[in-house]
């Protein structure tokens, strides 16, 4: 028996056409992307920021308060330093903006002379080279928000790792609240090693009117330069202020929502450089700091497990240790000489301390803060 099938003729024109369907704004975005991490950004992919603590919450050194005049960190991972041969006073604290904790700068003097090499240099952030390596020939996007009471040109400025190139520009700003996001072509040797150094450098709202300054905005220069001729000199006015929160840098020429983290998180990528244990924060008589291992009647070695890997072996931050005592055989015995590193590295710290007498060679103890709770001691492993 002979069985004959038959089928429609197949419009492959119509069926392609049925596939042509729209996509809308967002597919259109994502098909228009000149690269897959544009892709990435579009959709809110993997880990984007390479700033930490660009949501200015972790201050673990002031603990928001205002400080006046820093050559050092302010917030975690923001470094300040302002110089002035004639008058002038910058105060720099951990505040708000919006509801986002934030780093404000204020003028609270009028700083007269920023001739020769005397700046303000309010945001220094230094970025490790393992973390920013990959960047180098590539686009990146540095974007934040900021507040001002003036209007003007806030300048934005990357330097190399060598500190010898620099990429300035100017980016408008009005009294109030401002987005700014800036494209920055790297160098195909922006970061010159890829290790635990310094990568690359950025500074925003810097003010000179001398050596750091350039004509030249938007390519790169020989040179350390933080702002340009056209920039605004804001702090020559009392009561200017820069106050800036969700700073990010992120790979590629499009500036995305800012990334939050935890607050958990980020403290702990701030430990990697620099973390404190303060009696004090935590209301504590008597805080438990480490075991110690007493050596002789008057020596004793105390072991500190950092909460992190730690960029490199720390030192230890000599201005900060007070109010301590081993509580040691029942007994408490109190420190009567500084504390010292005695073996440390990215992991762990043995620190050497010393009391008049009492202690047993041999026994344990613990270092226990007074009851005064002033007791606080912290690591440091900055860039």
């Amino acid at each position: 028996m002979t069985v004959n099938v038959t089928k429609p003729a197949l419009n492959i024109r119509e069926k392609l056409a049925e596939l042509d369907k729209p996509s809308g704004i967002a597919g259109e975005a994502m098909l228009r992307a000149d690269s897959v991490q544009e892709q990435r950004n579009l959709i809110g992919a993997g880990r984007k920021n390479l700033i930490i603590n660009g949501a200015m919450q972790v201050d673990q050194r002031n603990s928001g308060a205002t400080v006046t005049g820093p050559n050092g960190f302010s917030l975690d991972r923001m470094f300040s330093f302002w110089t002035s041969a004639s008058g002038g006073t910058v105060t720099v604290a951990q505040s708000a903006l919006g509801n986002a904790k934030s780093i404000k700068i204020i003028a609270t003097s009028a700083v007269t002379d920023l001739t020769g090499g005397n700046l303000v240099y309010p945001i220094y952030y230094e970025a490790e080279s393992q973390d920013v390596y990959h960047l180098n020939g590539s686009n990146v996007t540095v974007s934040f928000t900021v507040e001002t009471n003036w209007a003007g040109k806030l300048a934005i400025a990357f330097h190399n790792s060598a500190n010898n190139r620099s990429y300035v520009v100017d980016a408008d700003v009005i009294s109030g609240t401002n987005n700014v996001a800036v494209v920055v072509p790297l160098e195909s040797n922006t970061t010159l090693t890829n290790n635990n150094l310094i990568g690359f450098t950025f500074n925003i709202a810097s003010c000179n009117e001398g050596t750091y300054r350039t004509s030249t905005t938007g390519s790169w220069i020989s040179g350390f330069m933080v702002c340009s001729t056209a920039t605004t000199q804001w702090a020559k006015t009392s009561g200017n202020f820069v106050n800036i929160t969700g700073l990010q840098i992120e790979l590629g020429s499009v500036a995305t929502d800012f990334e939050h983290r935890s607050y958990g998180e980020e403290l702990a990528l701030c430990q990697r450089y620099y973390y404190k244990i303060d009696s004090a924060q935590n209301n504590s008589n008597y805080q438990r700091f480490a075991v110690v291992s007493c050596e002789t009647a008057t020596n004793a070695e105390a072991l500190f497990v950092h909460p992190v890997t730690m960029r490199a072996v720390p030192s230890l931050e000599t201005t900060l240790y007070s109010g301590f005592h081993i509580f040691s055989a029942n007994a408490v015995r109190v420190l009567n000489g500084g504390m010292s590193i005695d073996q440390a590295s990215p992991y762990s710290a043995g620190i050497a301390l010393t009391v008049a007498s009492g202690l047993t060679s041999g026994f344990v103890g613990l270092l226990d803060a007074d009851n005064n709770k002033t007791a606080q001691i912290a690591f440091n492993a900055e860039l």
